[in-house]
């Protein structure tokens, strides 16, 4: 019950559905989550998705780190030791850093020629989609 401006009590109108009506809003709430749960579902799948592929790439940079260190450890700790000293040799340390340093300028290069042969057929796919939605409107 409510009071009213007067102080006198005021009976709540009680809104009262069909079962129908009770049916149909059930329904559609129903409809409502469902749909929800589906798009839940493929952002959940979007996500593991991308999580997977992270993992993929750090797995695949911890191998290339341990593949670097057992080169450096085989090529320079061990292979570069002086047998009379036991000390590096310098020059097998430099040219076993020049060495990798080739080659990353050489992966940089690639990498480079990759990014312009991509953004070239970023520009021609664009253009042919423009071409498209201009004959089409």
């Amino acid at each position: 019950m409510r009071i009213g401006k007067r102080g006198g009590k005021k009976k709540e109108k009680k809104l009262e559905l069909k079962p129908e009506d009770l049916f149909a809003i059930v329904k559609d709430e129903l409809k409502y989550l469902q749909d929800a749960i589906e798009v839940g579902k493929v952002e959940a799948g979007k996500m593991l998705d991308q999580l997977q592929a992270v993992i993929k790439g750090t797995k695949e940079i911890i191998s290339g780190i341990k593949r670097e260190a057992f080169d450096f450890k085989r090529d320079v700790v061990v292979g570069a030791e002086s047998e009379q000293t036991g000390k590096v040799i310098a020059e097998q340390l430099i040219k076993y850093r020049n060495k990798k340093l080739e080659e990353k300028n050489a992966m940089i290069s690639k990498l480079r020629e990759k990014n312009v042969n991509l953004a070239k057929q970023y520009c021609k796919v664009k253009e042919e989609i423009d071409k498209k939605v201009h004959t089409s409107t």
